[in-house]
């Protein structure tokens, strides 16, 4: 397995495999984030929380065009801008890990 680099921080290298991960989606089916590999596609899994307000105003920007929130956090940048459209298109998959709720529960 590839290493990753030392710092104070740790991230991903080429090659390197992302872990399995079952969760259950919101319809109540289990998912497996395998299942959306294998497609040539770019995949960003977003990891947030349902009391995050930064990430409910960015997934209110995905599905209307018209909320522009989002564009107030100081972690905005318009180069985000054309992201959306290769997640509409389907170009990129956008997944979003709710990993908590809004009682900081699982």
């Amino acid at each position: 397995m590839p290493t990753t680099p030392k710092g104070s921080w740790c991230g991903p290298v080429v090659g390197t495999r992302f872990p399995r991960h079952l969760g259950v989606d919101q319809y109540g089916d289990m998912v497996d984030l395998y299942d959306f590999a294998g497609e040539g596609k770019v995949i960003v899994l977003d990891m947030a929380t349902g009391w995050c307000q930064p990430c409910m105003e960015l997934m209110r920007w995905f599905m209307d065009p018209n909320d522009l929130e989002v564009q107030n956090n100081p972690w905005w940048s318009d180069a985000f801008l054309p992201i959306r459209d290769l997640v509409l298109s389907g170009e990129v998959r956008w997944l979003t890990v709710l990993y908590e709720d809004t009682e900081y529960g699982p």
